[in-house]
């Protein structure tokens, strides 16, 4: 391999990486978003 094939390759992972994070945030905060309207929406039943 040459030395930019090796350079582009830790790239691509780097990448990825930064990526799969960039999802994982992107669930966590779907997730608390959700749980937070199922909260206000048993908060509304139980005000009648």
């Amino acid at each position: 391999m040459t030395l930019l094939e090796i350079l582009y390759a830790g790239q691509e992972i780097y990448e990825r990486r930064a990526y799969q994070r960039f999802r994982d945030l992107e669930r966590t905060a779907q997730k608390s978003k959700k749980q937070k309207g199922m909260q206000d929406k048993a908060d509304r039943k139980e005000a009648f």
